[in-house]
């Protein structure tokens, strides 16, 4: 669970971030320091102090136990939703042979191997069309973020 909210966290960031990318770095390796980072800073959030459960809590000076809630809040909820639904529709805009490549490698987790054999496509091909699928998307969020 905690693992789902981290990687979600990290594609929103990078959705808002995804104008700030640099061709001077794969994008896989962008996203994956976006996703390193929220999940180190998630970790650092969710220190506990550790309590004894011999601890009495008779003294009237004490605090109770505060467990933090780790759901989303609702307006996290909704943004995270709208997100998801705007990459969704992104994604359909893309050409079919876009769209199909980038969603079997980045949301179905196939290899290059794997998405090569099921399109019937060299693999030289399925990673140029992912390159340019990306290039459209980033393209198209782009214009969401600053439609000028």
């Amino acid at each position: 669970e905690d693992s789902e909210e981290a990687a979600q966290d990290a594609f929103i960031r990078a959705f808002r971030a995804l104008a700030s990318f640099r061709q001077e770095a794969k994008f896989s390796t962008w996203l994956y320091r976006i996703a390193v980072n929220v999940s180190l800073t998630k970790a650092r959030q969710s220190r506990l102090d550790v309590t004894s459960i011999d601890a009495t809590m008779d003294d009237e000076d004490s605090a109770p136990l505060q467990i933090p809630d780790r759901a989303l809040k609702p307006d996290e909820h909704i943004e995270q939703s709208q997100f998801q639904e705007q990459v969704r529709t992104m994604i359909a805009g893309l050409p079919p042979k876009y769209s199909a490549v980038i969603t079997m490698y980045h949301i179905q987790s196939l290899s290059y191997d794997e998405i090569a054999e099921t399109l019937d496509l060299p693999i030289g091909t399925v990673k140029a069309h992912l390159f340019r699928a990306r290039n459209a998307l980033k393209k198209l969020v782009m214009n969401v973020m600053d439609p000028d």
